[in-house]
């Protein structure tokens, strides 16, 4: 019962996602027999020995080596294979299969490559008692668009270079296939990529001045309370009126024309009180004046300091070479952007940002042509690593991280 449980779930997981797209000729190449496992073979024509067959639609039919076991999808039937054995033969691969129920009924998966080591057809038998069937696999260059707009999104072998210096900061790698316990071959809409990211940390020492709406008056000076500011326009009104009558009487005496008439005479006597309130007026008005000019701070005091939230790293390191309080601290991110499957089989994007700490190389000096030399490691916050292998040219191979693998395309 545990057995049937575990198939179910597995066939579920093998199969959830591209359900409607086709597996390529040139999507894969099987250099190896364990490039075969996970790996999901999705044909698009049937051919029986008897001469019918035709189309099939775009995942009706599949075939997934995975677990020592070979799972089958024709049409509605699904069915699961225990695998004996997976053997390289002078046109590929066969893998011997029982029938996971009857040991007795055997048979066989035939892989047919060719010079570029890549999967041409399929020929399944499912019990020695059964003839074989015959499936082929379709090239993307009968799909010229897809074949050009594919080329362009994903990075090839031979293509994303990382020399010794490992500037590769603000750079993409778009892999295009993904091994964990399955195998997922990624399209254009899954949006999967890898970003190498530089940027700054920025310590800011400068002081902001105050505001004056947060500081109110200038330090040191103490607001006056009203008490005090009646009783000092009470003496400055009677130091003007002196001040004033004492102008007036020069001025009767300096001038030949006005001396034959007082200044009452001409104006009429002005009431005390009255020419009291006009000083009260223009000394209240000269006060408030002075305050106001001594509250409000200078423009330039009050101008913010530049922001430098929204900086490039180009105008940071330019602010921080004239300014000495500015401070940068440089720190490097590699940065996973994919999806994740929701279990009402929507999806979701997710992102994961990964701090480097140190990067390391190893290089294997006994690697042959078109095989990994190089290994970098990235070592990350948590304790984790990232590997990425390079070929022969110091060019990017695959990535490894969270025990999955991202090939890019070419393999």
């Amino acid at each position: 019962m545990k057995y049937w449980i575990l198939t179910l779930f597995l066939f579920s997981t093998l199969f959830i996602t591209a359900q409607n797209e086709y597996s390529f000729i040139e999507d894969r190449k099987f250099i190896e027999v364990e490039n075969l496992y996970g790996y999901d073979f999705k044909p698009f024509k049937v051919e029986y020995m008897d001469g019918d067959g035709g189309r099939i639609a775009a995942g009706k039919h599949s075939f997934a080596y995975y677990n020592s076991k070979l799972f089958v999808v024709q049409g509605d039937k699904k069915s699961v294979f225990y695998v004996n054995n997976a053997v390289p033969t002078k046109y590929g691969y066969i893998l011997n299969t029982m029938n996971a129920r009857d040991a007795t009924m055997q048979g066989h998966l035939k892989i047919v490559l060719n010079k570029y080591a890549e999967a041409e057809t399929l020929i399944f038998r499912r019990t020695k008692k059964e003839e074989e069937i015959i499936y082929l696999l379709p090239s993307i260059i009968e799909n010229r668009a897809r074949q050009k707009s594919e080329k362009e999104y994903f990075t090839d072998r031979h293509e994303f270079t990382i020399e010794e210096d490992y500037d590769v900061w603000g750079s993409t790698v778009r892999p295009f296939i993904k091994v964990q316990e399955n195998q997922y071959r990624f399209v254009m809409a899954d949006s999967t990529y890898f970003t190498f990211e530089e940027t700054y940390e920025v310590i800011d020492k400068r002081k902001q001045p105050k505001s004056a709406a947060k500081d109110g008056k200038k330090k040191g000076k103490k607001s006056k309370g009203k008490k005090d500011q009646v009783e000092e326009v009470e003496d400055i009104v009677e130091e003007k009126i002196e001040e004033k009558e004492v102008q007036e009487a020069e001025e009767e005496e300096t001038d030949e024309i006005e001396d034959r008439y007082s200044v009452a005479d001409r104006y009429g006597a002005r009431d005390r009180d009255e020419e009291k309130e006009e000083v009260v007026e223009e000394v209240i008005e000269e006060n408030v004046e002075e305050e106001v000019e001594k509250e409000t701070p200078i423009e330039d005091a009050v101008t913010e300091l530049e922001d430098l939230t929204n900086k490039t790293k180009e105008e940071l390191e330019i602010i921080a070479a004239e300014d000495p309080k500015v401070k940068l601290i440089l720190q490097k991110f590699f940065i996973l952007n994919t999806f994740q499957e929701m279990a009402d089989g929507t999806r979701k994007e997710r992102v994961t940002k990964y701090k480097i700490k140190s990067i390391t190389e190893k290089e294997d000096e006994t690697a042959g042509e078109e095989m990994e030399r190089f290994q970098i490691d990235l070592s990350v916050e948590g304790g984790n690593h990232i590997y990425i292998y390079l070929l022969e040219d110091r060019t990017v191979s695959y990535f490894e991280l969270e025990n999955t693998i991202y090939y890019v395309r070419g393999h």
